[in-house]
């Protein structure tokens, strides 16, 4: 229950259309009493004595409150949506504003399919949530009030009809504990399934070109039966526990009918105070009913409100220090200092001592899984080192505002996304940028001529993920936005990837231009992008083994002069 408390502590900012959907609802309760009596005045007054003007005012009366009722309903219903609208979109963007400033390392361990169930885990607690506090007080405002009327009535039919109150309660705890564990189930699969199923969609040309499709249809299949044999349990449960309790109200509504018509028929108890009782014993077993179908709902919203806490609740473990001092513009002096890093248990870095001055051209050069990407993305601390440290112009950037620091960094990492929409809209994103600035960061990025080509040049739509464009044009797409921010910084992973050589020597030419005055660092494989590097650092096994220029490093006929080829 502590993620419920939790999850109403959030609605605090809401109180007031709460209270007010609240209220309408008391009101509601309110009008719906004087409805039995009703029917007691026209058996025991109008009928026997045969009195038009009282029948007159009592039907007038009656006309009246159930008009008032049915307007109050719809306004009720009216405040719940509302409440409800404003809570799911505030919410929604709350803990999407949250996920989007988590740190890398949670992204590596997290899909997105599975994310996106925690928006639907958000949605669905606060929903229920609300729903169940307005109908756990109205329903215990009614089983707090009607007692009264009924033993006002007649106190042995009310003792009668109360007595299955103690084992109606005692059936929803023990269904609520088996309700609870089958609900944290049936979310955990549900998650998986989202996770398999986007993963699956978004995969598709894959899928398709290897003739997947079948494979992939039974392993979703297999999850969909796993995800309806938990539901198909717990309806059990739940239905199992609704015809027990069906049982006991029927058991309870027997008693009190005997023992009422009994007294009805020796006089003792007038027919319109039984049928108005009955009536008001409708009105009990009603929320006594609505309490008790709460339970499973209970379950199923915890379960959300915790899948949904779990990540509303985590703090990014990258996150601005206390005291941390922002960035105007960088000179871009950046330097490595005893850095050492791992995935969990697996070394990446190990021991890494560098100082790239400001304004220098470095490219990181070794084989796959030696350790480029990650170190590169420590500059702008996407991750921290586990050990030593990284200075930008003499400064800890675990000292300055992450915001500023990653404004000074402009960062084209391999397989950069486009998003739906516009190339424009992919290059520019909202910020005021001028036409010919747009134009010469695509000429800068040799993409240019591929989008005056366009039918609809820059307007072009580029489709989900940029799939209507090209490997290339989608890498040099990523590349230009990343100039257009002008950071004096840029961390460039394999630009001249998906290039021809036309293109490539095209490129090697534009970003002369491009990263002068700015400190550049290049991961390569292609040669001829690395020789026109001033330094070049080899890494292997995580280790900076050797450092120079492309002639010192093909003399010293390492690692770099085997795979380059040794100088002639």
């Amino acid at each position: 229950m502590r993620s419920l408390i939790r999850l109403a502590g959030l609605l605090r900012p809401y109180w007031r259309p709460i209270l007010q959907s609240l209220l309408v609802g008391v009101l509601v309760s309110l009008l719906a009493l004087p409805g039995p009596y009703i029917t007691k005045l026209l058996v025991d007054e109008v009928y026997p004595r045969q009195d038009v003007p009282l029948l007159h005012f009592v039907l007038l009366s009656g006309a009246a409150v159930t008009l008032c009722l049915g307007f109050i309903q719809a306004l009720a219903a009216h405040f719940g949506q509302r409440v409800g609208a404003l809570l799911s979109l505030d919410y929604q963007m709350r803990l999407f504003a949250h996920v989007q400033g988590l740190d890398f390392a949670f992204f590596d361990t997290r899909e997105t399919g599975e994310l996106l169930s925690r928006f639907e885990d958000m949605h669905s607690s606060l929903g229920q949530v609300i729903g169940m506090f307005s109908a756990a007080a109205l329903n215990t405002l009614q089983l707090l009030v009607f007692p009264a009327i009924l033993f006002w009535l007649s106190w042995p039919l009310a003792l009668l009809s109360l007595l299955i109150l103690p084992l109606d309660t005692a059936l929803a705890l023990v269904t609520r504990r088996v309700y609870g564990r089958l609900s944290q189930a049936i979310a955990v699969c549900r998650a998986r399934l989202s996770a398999e199923a986007y993963e699956t969609l978004a995969a598709v040309r894959t899928v398709q070109s290897l003739g997947l499709e079948g494979a992939m249809l039974q392993r979703l299949r297999t999850r969909f039966l796993e995800v309806a044999g938990l539901q198909v349990h717990a309806s059990l449960v739940q239905n199992l526990a609704a015809g027990a309790a069906t049982l006991l109200r029927a058991g309870g509504s027997l008693a009190f009918s005997y023992y009422g018509w009994l007294s009805v028929l020796e006089g003792r108890l007038s027919m319109g105070t039984f049928m108005a009782f009955s009536g008001y014993a409708a009105y009990l077993y009603g929320p006594l009913q609505s309490l008790i179908a709460l339970v499973p709902q209970i379950e199923v919203a915890r379960v959300h409100a915790q899948r949904f806490l779990e990540i509303y609740d985590r703090r990014p473990a990258i996150r601005d220090a206390p005291g941390a001092i922002a960035v105007t513009r960088a000179r871009g002096e950046i330097e490595f200092r005893g850095v050492w890093f791992g995935y969990g248990d697996r070394p990446v870095l190990c021991g890494i001592d560098l100082r790239i001055p400001p304004g220098a051209r470095v490219a990181l050069v070794g084989r796959s899984g030696a350790g480029k990407s990650t170190l590169v993305k420590l500059i702008p601390r996407f991750y921290d080192p586990a050990r030593g440290a990284v200075l930008l112009d003499g400064v800890d950037v675990r000292q300055l505002r992450l915001a500023s620091l990653r404004r000074q960094v402009g960062f084209a990492m391999q397989g950069s996304a486009l998003f739906r929409g516009t190339i424009r809209d992919n290059l520019c994103f909202g910020q005021p940028v001028t036409a010919a600035e747009l134009e010469a960061a695509a000429r800068a990025a040799c993409v240019h001529a591929c989008i005056a080509a366009l039918p609809q040049g820059y307007d072009t739509a580029v489709g989900e993920g940029g799939c209507t464009l090209s490997e290339g044009q989608r890498q040099r797409l990523a590349l230009a936005r990343v100039l257009l921010l002008d950071a004096p910084v840029l961390i460039l992973d394999e630009p001249a990837a998906a290039l021809d050589p036309e293109s490539e020597a095209e490129l090697r030419r534009a970003l002369q231009t491009a990263c002068a005055g700015r400190t550049t660092v290049l991961i390569a494989h292609r040669r001829e992008t690395i020789e026109a590097a001033e330094l070049i650092v080899v890494l292997d096994a995580g280790r900076a083994v050797e450092s120079g220029t492309h002639a010192q490093l093909q003399r010293c006929g390492g690692l770099y002069a085997r795979m380059f080829g040794a100088a002639a």
